[in-house]
Parts: structure tokens; sequence; C-alpha cells
């Protein structure tokens, strides 16, 4: 997504949202070695929703800073500029950006109002690349926004991408991202569970406000048979006194 719908160079500004998923954490390591300057924007909605069931003292003192960390965590993996949803294309968020080069590219995997918002900062003839929408909500752009910015909209599917490109074109781009992930460039919030804790692992991974991609591990040791193989005296057998 970085490579394809535009060509990007040191000084260029991106803007994304979804930006604490695995792809924005990614998108914000791999434009920071570009030497891109990225625009990240978490969502409100997920936070605001709650407020309503919570007391005053709650909302004070454990939502918006729940919020903050997240933001301070993009920050921390290089993202240049960090907001909640409900800040963006407002007058504090436009003084913000205005020293900036015009954004070239959008990424958007949340859908809904947001995605108004951010094509209004794009700059002329940007593209603006939807690859999911996680808030089940319509991409509405409006026609005027599009045609007065000859913006390009275009969509990513990675199936229909690796259909569409030879092996050894699969093969660089992997190459590319392993190589990053050895020389610690790209780092990726996960945890593995062997597949005999599925129940816990998918538990895990239905939890909401998660940061971590939970990855089964499908070659995990017998651990019952190392414990057969092992002597008895290797174990302590616990005993207790009895009344």
């Amino acid at each position: 997504m970085l490579r394809d719908f535009e060509k990007l160079k040191p000084g260029d500004v991106i803007i994304q949202n979804g930006a604490n998923s695995m792809v924005g954490l990614s998108v914000i390591q791999m434009a920071r070695e570009m030497g891109v300057k990225t625009i990240n924007i978490v969502r409100s909605d997920r936070y605001n929703n709650i407020l309503y069931l919570l007391s005053l003292f709650t909302i004070l003192f454990t939502i918006r800073p729940r919020l903050q960390q997240t933001l301070r965590m993009l920050s921390n993996f290089g993202g240049d500029i960090n907001v909640p949803e409900d800040y963006v294309n407002s007058y504090g968020f436009n003084e913000m950006i205005k020293e900036l080069p015009p954004i070239k590219l959008a990424l958007n995997c949340i859908g809904g109002d947001v995605c108004v918002d951010m094509v209004r900062v794009l700059g002329k003839g940007a593209t603006m690349v939807t690859y999911g929408g996680m808030s089940k909500k319509p991409l509405a752009i409006p026609e005027d926004l599009i045609s007065k910015k000859l913006l390009k909209m275009q969509s990513f599917w990675v199936t229909e991408w690796a259909k569409n490109h030879s092996t050894s074109e699969r093969i660089t781009m992997i190459n590319d991202i392993v190589n990053m992930i050895k020389s610690k460039k790209l780092t990726l919030l996960y945890e593995m569970h062997d597949f005999d804790d599925f129940n816990y692992a998918l538990q895990k991974s239905v939890e909401p406000f998660g940061l971590r991609k939970i990855i089964l591990n499908m070659d995990y040791p017998d651990r019952l048979k190392e414990h057969d193989a092992r002597p008895a005296s290797d174990y302590w057998i616990f005993q207790t006194d009895t009344v």
C-alpha cells in the first residue's frame, strides 16, 4: 500500500485511520524508514460509546487516559502526528498540519464519517486506499470533494494483490519485511499460544481493546510425552498432613 499507489519520497506526508492496528503500527514504522511523515488517527467511538454507561469519575480517570496511552504508543513507534478521530479537521488539527506538504496518500480501514474529514485535508491529486471497514459504516465521500481535489479512490485486498503479482515480486516483498524485522526496524505486537490452548487463545482474540494479534503455534511440543520421558526423581510430589 505504501508503494503501489503513490510514489512516496522522503518528506512526503500520509494519513491513516486505524493507526493502532497491526497494519497501522507497521505503516508508521515502514514510513519512518522511508523518511515519510505519518498522521495517525485512532477511533474515538470505541471509548465514547462506553461513556454513557460509566460514572463521571470513571470517564475522567479511566477512559481518557487509555486513549492518551494509545496516542503515546503511536508516538513511541515513530508516528509524527497522532490524534483521535473526533479531532480531525478541527481548527487545532488544521493548525498542526498547515506547515506540512500536501498529503499524498490516505489509508482507510475504518470507513464512516472520519473518511470525509480525511479527504478534506488531502492534497490535490492524492489517493485514498480502502483496505477494510471496521466501523461497518459506508464510505460516503461527497462527489464535489473528489472532483475538486481530483482524488483517486482505490481499494486493496492482499489476496487479489497476490494473484496479480509474480512469485518473485511476492518473495521480494516478504524478504523486505523479514529483513526489517531482523534488523529491529519493524516490531509486531503479538502473543503466541500453542494449538492445544486454542480455547484460551480464542477468548483472548475477542477481548476488546486488544493491541496484540493472537497467533497459534502449530508446532508445539508434546508436553505429556516430555513428562513421561523424565524419571520420577525429577518431580517433587507435594504431600500435606491431614487432620
